[in-house]
């Protein structure tokens, strides 16, 4: 499924082109950047990110890390972190 890509033309973005798409702040796209959450690329202090990297999250095929203590990790498949109990 390519939904970014059919709406605009260039293969890559800067990051306040990804946050008009997401409809976040720049920075919270950099934040993603940088924990690896939106696949992206560093060029000097500017980052591009791939209209495909920007499809992938928006679809769920990358889980953005969730913050429990695991810094920098990136969830590649959703487990549950408590086992389930059941009454």
């Amino acid at each position: 499924m390519r939904l970014l890509a059919q709406t605009i033309e260039p293969a890559v973005v800067t990051t306040a082109q990804a946050a008009q798409y997401l409809g976040c702040h720049p920075k919270t796209v950099r934040s993603l950047c940088q924990r690896g959450a939106i696949r992206a690329i560093k060029l000097g202090s500017e980052w591009r990110i791939p209209t495909e990297a920007l499809d992938e999250f928006v679809s769920g095929k990358i889980i953005p890390p969730i913050r429990f203590g695991i810094k920098n990790t990136v969830l590649k498949t959703f487990e549950p972190l408590m086992p389930s109990v059941r009454a």
